[in-house]
C-alpha cells in the first residue's frame, strides 16, 4: 500500500547528502588544480617561484616594519605631548 504522508526529515537528509557530495567534488577540483599548478609551473620554473616568494616576503615585511615604526612614532609623540598638557594645566591652577 502506498502511504502519502509527508516525511518530515527525508528531503532535509537528502539535501545534506548532496551538499556534502558537492563539497567533496569541489575539494577534489581544487586539489586537481593545485596538482596541475605544481606539475606545470612550480616544477618547471623553480627559481622564478622562489624569487616571487622572496619578493613578496620582503614587500610584506617592509609594510609591517613601516606600520610598527608609525605606531612607535605616534606613541612617542603622545608621550611628549602629554607632559606639556599636564604642565599647562598646572599653570592654570
Amino acid at each position: 500500500m502506498i502511504d502519502f504522508t509527508d516525511n518530515k526529515h527525508g528531503n532535509f537528509a537528502l539535501s545534506g547528502i548532496y551538499f556534502w557530495r558537492s563539497v567533496k567534488h569541489f575539494g577534489l577540483g581544487v586539489l586537481d588544480g593545485l596538482r596541475w599548478l605544481h606539475e606545470k609551473v612550480i616544477k618547471r620554473y623553480t627559481l622564478v617561484c622562489m624569487a616571487v616568494v622572496v619578493f613578496v616576503s620582503v614587500l610584506l615585511s617592509t609594510v609591517q616594519i613601516g606600520k610598527a615604526r608609525s605606531e612607535r612614532d605616534q606613541a612617542c609623540k603622545q608621550l611628549y605631548v602629554m607632559p606639556q598638557k599636564i604642565d599647562s594645566l598646572d599653570i592654570i591652577k
